[in-house]
């Protein structure tokens, strides 16, 4: 069983794995980036669980006594904690290679390089691709919206199947309802606040 003292020196790992790779201005950019008006509040919720561990995972579940076991139910990995919940599963890798196009879509590029799509920057917002086009307009906002879909979008399906059992929609529909939610969201962002 883990211990709040296991618990802490996981969390400040991360913080110390945080600040080594982003400077102020990328945190402080990722915080407005998930109180802004552009993230539903579920979004803001999935990615403030997600930041703070506490995402209900089988392993937190198993520790907390509302689950029998810590193993992954869809690759039945050992442990299903959050950086393979939302990174580490095939379902979820699947999910983000399958987003990646449909963010080149939105964003109207031709690729995204990997540097800017690892997964410390996808957990903060992709600040090195917001960086990059920063002179674009929307393009900000645009990965915002798509950042906390993809969360959102992950954690719904991995919960509903942890929780009542159902099972997970196939990546093509998953992919096809993430780009008409990109359509109707991120078309506002064009003409919107911009960065």
């Amino acid at each position: 069983m883990s211990t709040p003292a296991a618990n802490l020196g996981d969390f400040l790992r991360v913080l110390m794995a945080v600040q080594a790779v982003l400077l102020t201005d990328d945190l402080r950019s990722f915080w407005k980036a998930v109180n802004s008006k552009a993230l539903t509040a579920r979004e803001r919720e999935v990615w403030f669980k997600l930041i703070l561990r506490f995402t209900p995972t089988r392993k937190l579940q198993h520790e907390q006594k509302h689950d029998t076991s810590p193993a992954c139910l869809v690759c039945e990995a050992p442990v299903d904690d959050t950086d393979h919940y939302f990174f580490g599963c095939v379902d979820s890798r699947n999910i983000w290679t399958a987003a990646r196009g449909v963010l080149c879509d939105a964003l109207g590029c031709d690729t995204i390089e990997d540097a800017e799509y690892t997964t410390l920057q996808r957990l903060f917002g992709l600040p090195k691709l917001k960086a990059k086009l920063s002179e674009q307009e929307g393009a900000g906002r645009t990965i915002e919206i798509f950042t906390g879909m993809v969360l959102e979008m992950i954690s719904s399906g991995r919960w509903r199947m942890q929780k009542h059992g159902t099972r997970m929609e196939s990546l093509e529909r998953r992919r096809v309802v993430l780009e008409e939610r990109m359509k109707l969201r991120a078309g506002g962002a064009r003409g919107g606040r911009g960065q």
